[in-house]
């Protein structure tokens, strides 16, 4: 499994699980970041 951390700058990555608790959990699937979405790395 890759982190976001160590994917190539310009791929997509697809959420396998979220670490995080409380309000810094909410606040990433506020923003769409769910388990199973595809997210476009765009910077470090």
């Amino acid at each position: 499994m890759q982190t976001l951390r160590t994917a190539a700058i310009g791929s997509t990555v697809r959420v396998v699980k979220l670490h995080g608790e409380g309000a810094v959990k909410r606040r990433m699937m506020d923003m769409g970041i769910t388990k199973g979405e595809e997210v476009p790395h765009v910077c470090r």
